[in-house]
This record gives C-alpha cells, sequence and structure tokens, in this order.
C-alpha cells in the first residue's frame, strides 16, 4: 500500500511539472506574440473608423510585426483613438512621415494595423507621439457597389436577350429590316443611290473650286486693269507730262491748232500749184512728143 501511494504521488508530481512547463512554455509564446516581453515604446493613431480592429491584433511595419494594438477608445463621433505598444528597436525606423493604416489578411482575414516606411532622413516618433493614418478602405460599402453592379449588370444582360430575341423574331424596325429580305434589298438600293450621289456632289464642289479659283485670278486681273486705269488718270491729271500739256495746256493746243491750219494751207497750195503744172504747156508739149 506504502509503495503504491508514493507511485502515485510521484505520477502526480511528475504530471504537476509537466503542467507548470506547458503553462510557462505557452506563456512565454503569447508573450511573444502580444509583445509582452521587452522594452516598449506607445505610439498613437486617431482613426474615423477602425473597420473591426480590435485589441490585441497585430502591428506590423512594411510586412513585419513590432507590436499589438494595446487600447481601443471612442474620443468623439468621428475619432476613434488607436494605442499600440511596439518594440522599442523596430520604433526607431518609424519617421515623422510615417503612416498608419487598417488592413486585412486577406480578403475578409484578421485586422491589423500596417505602418508604412517614411523618409530615412526624417526624425524617429517618439514614445506617446501620434503617428498620421489613412482611412481604411469601407470593405462593407465597396461589397455593397459590388453587389449593386452585379445587379445592374443582370439588368442589362436581360435587356440585351430580350432585345436579341425579338430581332430574331422580326419584331421592331431592326428586326423587319434584318429580316425582310425585301426591305433590306431597297435599304442598300438606297444607301447605294446615296453614294452616287455623293460622288456627284464631290464632282460638282471639285468644279466649284475651279470656277472659283478662275474668278479670283480674273479679279485680280481686274485689278491690276483698274490700276494702271488710275495710274494712267493720273498721268493725264499731271499737266509735266506731254499728253497731260496737250490735254491742260490751252496754249499749245491753240498752237497746235495753229499748225494745223498752216499744214491744211500748205497742202493746198501743193495741189494747186500740181494742177498747174499739169496744165502748163510744156508738160502738154513733151508729153504730145512721148
Amino acid at each position: 500500500m506504502k509503495k503504491k501511494r508514493i507511485l502515485d504521488r510521484i505520477k502526480l508530481g511528475v504530471f504537476m511539472l509537466l503542467g507548470i512547463v506547458l503553462l510557462t512554455v505557452l506563456i512565454f509564446y503569447i508573450g511573444s506574440n502580444q509583445q509582452m516581453f521587452g522594452t516598449k515604446r506607445k505610439l498613437i493613431a486617431n482613426f474615423k473608423n477602425v473597420s473591426g480592429l480590435k485589441e490585441g491584433n497585430a502591428v506590423r511595419y512594411s510586412g513585419v510585426e513590432i507590436g499589438a494594438v494595446e487600447s481601443i477608445q471612442i474620443i468623439s463621433d468621428s475619432n476613434i483613438r488607436v494605442t499600440m505598444m511596439v518594440e522599442k528597436n523596430s520604433s526607431e525606423f518609424i519617421k515623422k512621415d510615417s503612416q498608419a493604416s487598417i488592413s486585412n489578411e486577406g480578403l475578409l482575414g484578421t485586422k491589423y494595423v500596417k505602418i508604412s516606411a517614411g523618409t530615412p532622413e526624417e526624425v524617429s516618433l517618439s514614445s506617446d507621439e501620434e503617428i498620421s493614418t489613412t482611412e481604411p478602405l469601407d470593405l462593407d460599402r465597396l461589397l455593397a457597389e459590388l453587389n449593386q453592379t452585379g445587379t445592374n449588370a443582370k439588368h442589362i444582360t436581360n435587356n440585351i436577350n430580350t432585345i436579341t430575341e425579338r430581332i430574331n423574331n422580326g419584331e421592331g424596325t431592326l428586326g423587319t429590316l434584318l429580316t425582310n429580305k425585301e426591305l433590306l434589298n431597297q435599304v442598300q438600293e438606297m444607301v447605294l443611290a446615296f453614294e452616287q450621289t455623293g460622288k456627284k456632289t464631290k464632282r460638282a464642289s471639285e468644279n466649284m473650286i475651279q470656277l472659283t479659283d478662275s474668278l479670283k485670278i480674273a479679279s485680280g486681273n481686274a485689278i491690276t486693269a483698274s490700276s494702271n486705269i488710275v495710274s494712267f488718270s493720273q498721268k493725264l491729271d499731271n499737266d509735266s507730262s506731254t499728253l497731260g500739256k496737250f490735254i491742260a495746256d490751252t496754249v499749245m493746243a491753240q498752237n497746235v491748232d495753229k499748225t494745223m491750219g498752216k499744214i491744211n494751207t500748205v497742202a493746198d497750195d501743193v495741189g494747186l500749184t500740181s494742177c498747174r503744172v499739169r496744165n502748163s504747156w510744156i508738160i502738154r508739149l513733151f508729153g504730145k512728143n512721148n
């Protein structure tokens, strides 16, 4: 009996020792995941909507887990404060221009806080300092919009199917046009006539362009002729030219008249002299002898 009790106590002690070891390992495992051990630094982020983020969710910097969400507090109707505990060594890489956002592990996975890398030249954030944030994607609103889009696409597909069926049955103008061969031939003839009319119109337009060019040339010649006439009239008005003097100078005109009168007189005298010479007896005498 005594040996049996001793063995039972030994078994109980071993069982309790194993339980204590397992509990210690579990505590350290949970503590390592939740960053319960080691030096930490507190960071604060303010969001309008945390989209289901919970206390204890991970905080990741460029995909590496560096801390956890310590608390979530509602400050106002448009401000929710998220307090994060991150490793001190890792927090040195979080800069003033780094940004925190809420992301998902997969499409519908667990929420976590994602911190983006900032500019290397910037100063690191201190403990209890606020980090700038970007609002998370509202997955519910996105799913609602996708659902509405799917519903609209379904309606459009149904309408297309109805229209196609009516066309195949020869209903409506388009259906009649596609199913009635005689009407289709008439439409084709009409289109051909329009095409021929278009060609004739094009040729007429080209002829009109040529006529317009000819009119432009004639107009240019008329302008040149009118310019010459104006120049000629200006020269006539100018008393210094010969023709202008002849027209404008009355004295010269009188002299010309006198000269013409003298010329006429000389011509008359020459005619009279030639008549007298022909009638003289010497001319007659020599004329008979010849």
